[in-house]
């Protein structure tokens, strides 16, 4: 199930009706992904023109690339359907509770490096951040918390937000003072093995996370393939020399188990490494133990959300807190220039 997603992007707009996709595929890592699936999941869009159009859990279908072009401009015209028989003031139905999940790496704490991008964000930036949705009444989830919101057995107090924290960079343990600050909850996501020790955090530093009653540590894989040819989708489609399903299953499994024997608890959920999945992988998941699994593809969640492809969206470091708002509303990544000097903040830059 996922959410029907208002547009306000003229861009954007233009490449659905034109039947382009790579709008949806904004950054290089989730562009590769598309490209190089034989199918994927396309949630259905709405056009918001003059119609306010709320979003629901709807049905999503599977389609490959050679059906693209036609099933986009089939949506468009549906959309134009809809846009029609739809008064410019009318609401389509009432808004419901949805889930962003916001996704962060490294943290900038002092100089230029690493610069503002996908993976990175000033410690500045982030308490601004938190301090809004402090502010504004958002909740953060625990990830079973997550877990109970979708399967419906779940109304938490104020707006759900979830707060997590990529990859395990030591640089990340600048985010936990100020989640305390605020009381918030968040989820660390560890790579088991080639994770551990710098640049990343050491065990005594996972420990220490692990301690605080606000974090949950998960699993992130033991060695976080991503590069191209080489992710975890190339090893269970033979594309990477001495790979296999086999080396796919062991790294999956390893790291839970690695995790549960460090943590003395159960680590039931996965993060795919840059977002790399599909099904097969999500079969050798499943078969070892893990119930939850979590993306980086664009979205909100909602209840009734599938458990096994988890919405997350990637805050880039170079976006203002006005394109931080947006996120929070429709789930969407978008990529933010850093502003010239002695120019306004950043604005997107999508």
């Amino acid at each position: 199930m996922h959410p029907l997603i208002r547009i306000n992007d003229p861009d954007l707009k233009n490449d659905v009706l034109s039947g382009e996709s790579t709008r949806t595929a904004e950054s290089t890592k989730r562009r590769q992904r598309w490209l190089e699936s034989s199918e994927y999941t396309y949630p259905i869009l709405i056009i918001n023109s003059d119609v306010e159009v709320a979003r629901l859990p709807v049905a999503t279908r599977t389609i490959t690339r050679s059906r693209f072009a036609a099933v986009t401009h089939l949506l468009a015209a549906s959309v134009a359907a809809l846009c029609l028989l739809a008064p410019a003031t009318t609401t389509l139905t009432a808004a419901r509770a949805t889930l962003p999940i916001l996704v962060y790496h490294q943290i900038r704490t002092a100089g230029a490096e690493p610069p503002d991008g996908d993976t990175a964000i000033s410690l500045a930036r982030f308490t601004e951040e938190m301090q809004w949705l402090h502010d504004a009444g958002y909740t953060p989830l625990s990830m079973a918390e997550v877990v109970g919101f979708m399967q419906g057995t779940l109304t938490p107090a104020g707006k759900p937000v979830a707060i997590h924290v990529d990859d395990g960079w030591k640089s990340g343990l600048a985010t936990v003072p100020i989640l305390d600050r605020f009381g918030f909850k968040a989820s660390f996501w560890i790579i088991a093995g080639t994770g551990i020790s710098w640049p990343h955090v050491d065990w005594p530093e996972v420990d220490a996370l692990a301690a605080n009653p606000r974090i949950d540590i998960f699993s992130h894989t033991m060695t976080h393939p991503w590069k191209p040819g080489e992710t975890l989708v190339d090893w269970v489609s033979n594309r990477t020399a001495g790979r296999s399903a086999d080396d796919a299953a062991r790294e999956l499994a390893d790291s839970k188990r690695i995790l549960e024997a460090r943590l003395h608890r159960p680590v039931p959920y996965l993060a795919w490494p840059s977002g790399f999945y599909n099904d097969q992988l999500i079969a050798i998941a499943q078969r070892a133990g893990y119930t939850a699994l979590l993306t980086i593809d664009d979205g909100v969640n909602g209840a009734g959300g599938d458990l096994l492809r988890i919405h997350r969206t990637m805050v880039h470091g170079g976006c203002s807190l006005a394109v931080f708002k947006q996120i929070l509303n429709d789930g969407l990544f978008r990529t933010c220039a850093p502003p010239l000097s002695g120019s306004p903040a950043s604005s997107d830059a999508r």
